[in-house]
Order: C-alpha cells, then sequence, then structure tokens
C-alpha cells in the first residue's frame, strides 16, 4: 500500500485533525485518511454532476445563441 507523508502542515490544521481524530476515535492515519476519502468523493460526485447538468443542456435541443456571450457581458461590466 502507498504510504504518503506531509511536511510543514500548519499549526491550527494539524490541531483541528487531533482534535477531530479524538473525537471520533480514531488515530491521526485514519482521521486524515477518512477525510480524504470523503473529500475526493465529495469532490468526484459534484465534477460528475456538473458534467451531467452541461450534457443535458448541450443535448436539449435548445437554440441557446441568442443569449449574449458571458465575456462582452463581463467586459462591459468592467468598462462601467
Amino acid at each position: 500500500m502507498p504510504t504518503l507523508q506531509i511536511r510543514d502542515i500548519p499549526q491550527h490544521i494539524y490541531d483541528e485533525l487531533v482534535a477531530q481524530a479524538k473525537a471520533e476515535r480514531r488515530s491521526l492515519t485514519q482521521q486524515a485518511l477518512y477525510i480524504l476519502e470523503q473529500n475526493l468523493l465529495f469532490e468526484s460526485k459534484a465534477f460528475n454532476r456538473k458534467k451531467e447538468v452541461l450534457d443535458r443542456i448541450r443535448n436539449s435541443g435548445k437554440d441557446w445563441s441568442h443569449l449574449p456571450d458571458p465575456e462582452d457581458m463581463i467586459r462591459e461590466d468592467r468598462n462601467r
């Protein structure tokens, strides 16, 4: 199994990790792995959800060409 070593962790992050591990009755390593796994799964699901929504919009058959160009809208807003 691969090993990951993290150096120079800010003290406040380390302290929070220790506190969470203690509250959850996990070792520091178990808590770090749990947090990594939960966040990676969440990000993956969020990415897939965004992709599904964009695919549905693209495949909806609707004509979106009448909408203004977002770059033009941003540029116009900045020039105000």
